[in-house]
């Protein structure tokens, strides 16, 4: 019986569990807690900002008559600025650590939550746009201050770095403060309906209340420029506006913060329960799997060559024996 000889593979089935679908840990919870981490630090960074108003406000014309080498007035500058700005980065990565849990979450209640945070990523998004333009047209306004001859400023530059910086930074509040107030529209305890609607116009509103003393207070700033009194420790912003932008931030800040504070009590208090919708597990079918191919293929071994006989060689008949032999084979015939 012949054998056929090759390369054989065999397969293998491959069963796995078949499960029932699991629930993951809802995101909103923790949404809520980063966010109100972001707002306590906030409000540290309006309560430095309200002692540097302060500051400015009392040391104003001494700001706008000294010279650049106020070195106790540029030391208090740059430590506001230090501190300030690490202060709003630690506030601004653990907010969108928080909102980044609350968009995931966004289906943990009603479709009308989950559309109010969707509209709540649109808004975020169009603050950052709004910052980077506004901030783009601000410097290009500051950098034409360094062309101005000494003791004669441009007037409309100053006023036109005021207009600018009011414009963007109320549209950037009115996207800020609706997007803080969306994803707990709904949740929050139904007695605080009014303070989010106050947080949210109070909060868009400070700019332009800012801004206003700014404007106020720009003709003297103008005309200590004007004396040749420039100082680098002067800005649009010193005094009066800063004071004002860190009292009503803090206001609208403590607002918000009570406000998460009661969604986080109510989710932890089983008032409100984040439910995720079910994940389906994956389910193993039986299939037939091929082992990995060797990247060579193996044949059998060759059969063992069996020995061969030589031939003898044929010997030619000689010339005499020949003729004699054709001879006989005729008388033969």
């Amino acid at each position: 019986m012949k054998r056929k000889v090759g390369l054989q593979m065999q397969t293998y089935p491959m069963y796995g569990p078949v499960g029932a679908p699991f629930q993951k840990e809802p995101n909103s919870p923790r949404g809520v807690r980063w966010c109100i981490i972001a707002f306590a630090i906030y409000l540290g960074v309006l309560i430095a900002q309200i002692v540097y108003g302060v500051w400015g406000a009392v040391n104003l014309d001494s700001l706008a008559s000294s010279s650049y080498y106020n070195y106790s007035a540029m030391i208090m500058v740059f430590a506001f600025t230090a501190i300030t700005i690490i202060l709003e980065i630690l506030v601004l990565v653990f907010y969108l650590v928080g909102f980044g849990y609350l968009y995931g979450g966004r289906n943990e209640f009603s479709p009308n939550h989950a559309r109010h945070v969707n509209v709540a990523m649109g808004l975020i998004i169009a603050a950052i746009v709004t910052t980077v333009v506004g901030s783009i047209i601000t410097l290009a306004l500051q950098f034409q201050t360094f062309f101005s001859y000494y003791g004669h400023p441009d007037s409309g530059i100053y006023y036109g770095i005021v207009g600018a910086g009011a414009v963007m930074n109320t549209l950037v509040a009115a996207f800020v403060a609706t997007a803080i107030v969306l994803p707990v529209h709904g949740l929050v305890d139904q007695k605080y309906d009014r303070h989010l609607y106050i947080a949210a116009g109070l909060g868009t509103a400070t700019p332009g209340i800012v801004s206003a003393f700014a404007f106020w207070q720009l003709p003297g700033i103008i005309d200590a420029l004007s004396n040749g009194y420039s100082s680098s420790n002067l800005s649009t912003s010193t005094g009066w506006p800063t004071l004002m932008a860190g009292i009503l931030g803090l206001v609208t800040f403590l607002i918000f913060l009570m406000i998460y504070l009661n969604v986080s009590t109510r989710i932890r208090e089983g008032q409100l329960k984040p439910t995720r919708p079910p994940v389906s597990p994956v389910v193993w079918i039986p299939v037939q799997v091929v082992p990995m191919m060797p990247a060579y293929p193996m044949y059998p071994p060759y059969a063992p060559a069996q020995p061969v006989m030589p031939q003898q060689p044929v010997q030619p008949a000689e010339p005499g024996k020949q003729g004699s032999t054709q001879q006989g084979q005729q008388r033969a015939q």
